[in-house]
């Protein structure tokens, strides 16, 4: 820091109100003191406390920056992999690891919304969608079609053979 900025913050305005900084010659302060006389501060020590170990790659992330999910820490480099592999659930459209998806019908949800649709009556009955209706109404559409298309073949015959319109 240069001097210049230490006398900014030297400034009794700057200071909390009661704390004086010294620039004492005591041999006790003078290891503890820098080279323009001021008090260093102690940093604290960022690695007291239980491992914070990345769960990916087993880094300690403690003091870094690191993610916390429901299954511990990761690093930043981990955490942009995880994040890329995630699939994003059909239902609720939260980001889930391809493992946690269960289908239900088309499509793959969640573990919570798969629980949500077990346990909900209304819901557990569309995992069947019955198809045999919409078969039904299809063959009766092309049946339909198909006997316009007749009639139409038969009225231009009749016409072609002079038999009507004449």
């Amino acid at each position: 820091m240069s001097p210049e900025m230490r006398w900014i913050f030297a400034s009794p305005i700057l200071r909390e109100p009661g704390v004086e900084l010294s620039a004492g010659d005591d041999k006790d302060q003078a290891d503890n003191q820098d080279d323009y006389g001021y008090t260093k501060a102690s940093a604290p020590d960022l690695n007291t406390g239980p491992a914070k170990n990345c769960r990916m790659c087993g880094v300690d992330v403690r003091g870094h920056k690191r993610y916390k999910d429901e299954r511990g820490y990761l690093c930043s480099n981990c955490e942009i992999i995880d994040r890329a592999r995630r699939i994003d659930c059909a239902e609720c459209g939260k980001p889930t690891a391809p493992e946690n998806l269960r289908p239900w019908g088309p499509v793959s949800i969640c573990h919570r919304c798969y629980i949500d649709h077990e346990t909900d009556p209304k819901l557990r009955g569309l995992k069947q969608v019955s198809t045999r209706k919409f078969k039904i109404v299809e063959q009766q559409t092309t049946i339909a079609i198909a006997l316009v298309l007749v009639a139409l073949a038969l009225l231009m015959f009749f016409a072609w053979m002079g038999w009507i319109g004449g």
